[in-house]
């Protein structure tokens, strides 16, 4: 039964290698301006996070970005409950998101949430690779009430790897020398019993 119980746990962490999910990842926020190739210093607090319950990220106190399994929120924080303005205009003015560690299935599609209300946010402000998600707001005016959801679908977790004979059998191996003593152990102390009780028997 023990054997069983280590060869579960095994295949079970290699099963955890991957997850088609930001759940428990790792992600790394950048705001880009002017463009995709310049990444603003200070743009986002924390600018690492790992996805769980709540917002993740900050941008200038102005604007949280939460994100869930297999989605990214965007709303206006502003304290002073007024609009936040994209500005001033550039090729590129927006936010970067991406698999610090590169063990989230590959991204394969991004798509507006209908929840979304921010005028003026289309298709064509998102772009993606198997990483990263860029969503740009450049000349964009977000008022208090106004959100940006993307969803987010991912390539199908990869089957769990193959584990090689060695790395399954030395568990147990292990619980088999352990089993092994056990035994012998046991049969010493039958045998000091037996010693200790066959004068008696004369």
């Amino acid at each position: 039964m023990k054997k069983n119980w280590l060869l579960f746990i095994a295949l079970a962490a290699c099963a955890m290698n991957a997850q088609a999910s930001f759940n428990g990842q790792v992600i790394l926020a950048e705001y880009l301006f002017p463009d995709t190739a310049t990444v603003v210093p200070g743009g986002f607090t924390p600018t690492q996070a790992t996805v769980g319950g709540g917002v993740e990220f900050n941008s200038y106190g102005l604007t949280a970005v939460d994100l869930s399994s297999n989605n990214i929120l965007w709303t206006n924080i502003d304290p002073a409950g007024g609009d936040v303005t994209f500005a001033p205009p550039a090729s590129f003015n927006g936010h970067q998101f991406t698999d610090v560690n590169g063990t989230i299935p590959e991204i394969t599609g991004v798509t507006i949430n209908a929840a979304t209300t921010l005028p003026g946010f289309d298709a064509s402000r998102v772009s993606f690779d198997a990483n990263s998600i860029r969503a740009n707001f450049d000349n964009l005016i977000m008022a208090p009430a106004d959100i940006v959801s993307l969803d987010v679908t991912f390539a199908a977790a990869p089957a769990p790897a193959p584990v090689s004979a060695t790395a399954l059998s030395l568990p147990l191996l292990i619980l088999t020398f352990a089993d092994a003593a056990t035994t012998t152990a046991s049969m010493s102390l039958e045998d000091d019993a037996v010693t200790e009780t066959s004068p008696a028997a004369v």
